[in-house]
C-alpha cells in the first residue's frame, strides 16, 4: 500500500514531467504552420488548465489526513488519467508522441 507521502512525491514528479511535456509541445507549436499553431495553442492552454487543476488537487490531498486520503487519491488519479489521455490525443493528432 502506498503511503500518502509516497503518493504525493510521485504526483509531484509527474507534474514536473507534465511541465516538460508542455514545454516540448510549446516548442513544437512554434514550428507549426499558422493554421495548426492556433489550434495547438488553444489545446495547449486547455492542457495547462488541466495541469493546474491537478496541482490544485495535489494541494488539497496534502491537507487530508492519513485516514481520509485514499478516497481523495482516486479523484486525483482520475484527473491525471484524463489529462494524460487528452495530451496523447493532441500529440498523436499532430504527429507528435509524448515520448519524443
Amino acid at each position: 500500500m502506498t503511503t500518502k507521502e509516497d503518493y504525493t512525491r510521485r504526483l509531484e514528479e509527474r507534474l514536473r514531467q507534465w511541465d516538460d511535456k508542455l514545454d516540448t509541445l510549446k516548442a513544437k507549436t512554434a514550428q507549426a504552420s499558422e493554421d495548426v499553431k492556433q489550434s495547438l495553442d488553444e489545446q495547449r492552454a486547455h492542457l495547462t488548465q488541466m495541469r493546474e487543476d491537478t496541482a490544485q488537487k495535489l494541494a488539497e490531498l496534502k491537507e487530508h489526513g492519513e485516514s481520509s486520503w485514499e478516497g481523495f487519491k482516486e479523484k486525483t488519479e482520475a484527473a491525471w488519467e484524463k489529462m494524460a489521455d487528452k495530451f496523447e490525443k493532441i500529440t498523436s493528432k499532430w504527429g507528435h508522441r509524448s515520448g519524443e
